[in-house]
């Protein structure tokens, strides 16, 4: 037998190669036109037709950073590393009538099936369709109901959300905030095609406010998503309730450092990127609660929760967050309410912490009728009946029993019962507003 130089050698692995690559694509178009169209669907395929399919066909989903040159071939790589990981995850995977494709199939073999129907559909001329043709009909007739534009564009979808996933964990406020695009990309007639994820990053603006005679930095708040990229957040003037004859427009959103120390200190149990994406949305649709001289309250959600408010003012043509208020502060209408009803004054409530989430995060302030009626009757029942979905999201939860430490600092039911009697009766007074005193210690 005659022995082989390196050069063929090479050449032999690498057709081997090529050769394993090819056997695992058929697989998966076995696998989603079965899976799709019912089985045997993929057996109606001659293989000739097969060979032409296979080679223009989707290649695997990549990762690039063509904007971007200043992130490292590791990020690249990385990045690349984790699309593809969660693209056989069954939480991206596409479902409809209990069948189930992973994306990393759905994105090369589902797409290269699709092109194979758009083919086939112009190949069906009816009646006179001609011999070498008639697979065409029970082709289309398997998979021409479910292998849509429909089902295409849920895939695309599915591969932004997974980018959203990615992303997410990284983005900041104060920081870059990143995202992909995902782009269907055709390599030109006669080549294979390939969908394309680009990563994207940008910072968001910065500006200084005058603000008690001392410039004060702010940042626009955004954010980012795949599918709509980068977005300064904008509202209307005449949304945020500021008419008095000027102009409507849309003015930018900017938030203070001190405001976002105070958001996370007070929503003390999610992550920063939970809290900057809660930031964002709380101004989609903005919830003017109240407004005193030229500060108003905006209420702050999380998840359809109401945990605060975000303490602003219009101020040279834009709107400023000064300050975040948990729902119990003084400064709140809730907060001003509940220290009505027992007492609890600024420092009394930070010596309880229920100035902050975690307190009431499976607390059982609500299996105590008194404690809860008073939290009812201060509008504060939202920290009881925390919302399963934000409990799942928290990093922490109440150390000890808040009940127990509050029942023990009012010292006895008796002076609680009295309280609901006589809920409009403050136990002391005060000589300025809880709302004025808050602003001054807040600025």
């Amino acid at each position: 037998m005659k022995k082989l130089n390196r050069k063929q050698l090479e050449q032999n692995r690498r057709k081997l190669e090529r050769d394993k690559v090819r056997v695992e694509y058929i697989e998966k178009m076995k696998l989603v036109a079965d899976t799709l169209g019912g089985s045997g669907t993929f057996l109606l395929i001659p293989p000739v037709v097969l060979d032409v399919a296979y080679s223009l066909r989707y290649l695997p989903v990549v990762v690039t950073a063509v904007n971007h040159p200043e992130y490292t071939q590791r990020t690249v790589t990385s990045a690349h590393n984790s699309v593809k990981k969660l693209m056989l995850h069954p939480h991206f995977a596409i479902e409809m009538d209990g069948k189930q494709v992973l994306l990393s199939e759905f994105c090369t073999a589902g797409f290269t099936l699709y092109q194979m129907l758009s083919w086939a559909k112009l190949n069906d001329k009816g009646d006179e369709t001609e011999a070498d043709f008639e697979w065409v009909k029970e082709f289309i007739k398997r998979l021409d109901i479910v292998l849509t534009d429909v089902l295409c564009s849920k895939a695309l979808k599915l591969l932004q959300e997974l980018a959203n996933y990615i992303c997410t964990p990284k983005n900041n406020a104060e920081d870059y905030l990143h995202w992909f695009t995902v782009q269907d990309k055709p390599k030109g007639k006669g080549s294979q095609s390939l969908i394309v994820l680009d990563i994207n990053r940008r910072k968001a603006d910065t500006r200084y406010f005058e603000i008690d005679g001392q410039r004060r930095m702010a940042h626009c708040v955004s954010w980012a998503t795949s599918q709509h990229g980068f977005i300064e957040m904008k509202v209307s003037l005449s949304d945020i309730g500021i008419k008095n004859n000027i102009e409507d427009k849309d003015v930018k959103v900017y938030i203070q450092k001190h405001a976002l120390r105070r958001l996370e200190e007070r929503i003390d149990c999610f992550h920063p990127e939970g809290i900057h994406i809660s930031l964002f949305a709380s101004f989609l649709k903005p919830e003017l609660v109240k407004t005193t001289k030229n500060r108003m309250l905006f209420a702050f959600r999380l998840s359809n929760t109401k945990v605060g408010y975000l303490s602003a003012e219009y101020i040279d043509d834009a709107v400023l967050i000064h300050t975040f208020l948990f729902i119990t502060n003084n400064g709140t209408p809730e907060g001003q309410k509940l220290t009505e009803l027992t007492g609890l004054g600024k420092l009394d409530k930070k010596y309880l912490a229920i100035d902050k989430l975690s307190s009431f995060i499976k607390s059982d302030i609500g299996k105590n009728e008194k404690l809860k009626t008073i939290f009812e009757k201060a509008g504060c029942s939202c920290l009881i009946d925390i919302e399963e979905a934000l409990e799942k999201a928290s990093t922490k939860k109440s150390e000890s029993s808040i009940t127990e430490l509050l029942l023990r600092y009012l010292k006895t039911g008796d002076e609680l019962q009295e309280m609901e009697d006589s809920p409009e009766i403050a136990l002391f007074e005060h000589t300025k507003s809880q709302f004025e005193y808050e602003e001054i210690v807040e600025k």
